[in-house]
């Protein structure tokens, strides 16, 4: 609320590998660390896509062949996809 009324941007940072430019503030954005947040508090079950154990049950998959070669892992379900396919072909 206090960055909305501000008109101020929002910056969420990660892990902050480096390996995403997007983490990396540009000009007056508020950093936001998520480095706290560790842990899943719930889940909405009707976001399209599989549940939660099944996306953890990849990433360990994953994981396990890849070892620490896999250095980030993302979700994104049928819908983000096809958002993704018509706002940026």
């Amino acid at each position: 609320r206090h960055c909305h009324e501000r008109n101020l941007a929002v910056n969420p940072q990660g892990g902050n590998t480096g390996m995403v430019g997007g983490s990396v503030p540009v000009f007056d954005e508020i950093i936001l660390s998520t480095a706290r947040m560790n842990r899943v508090l719930s889940f909405h079950s009707v976001s399209g896509c599989p549940g939660f154990a099944e996306v953890l049950q990849t990433f360990s998959t994953c994981k396990g062949m890849l070892g620490e070669i896999l250095s980030a892992f993302e979700f994104m379900d049928a819908v983000c996809m096809q958002l993704v396919g018509r706002h940026l072909h």
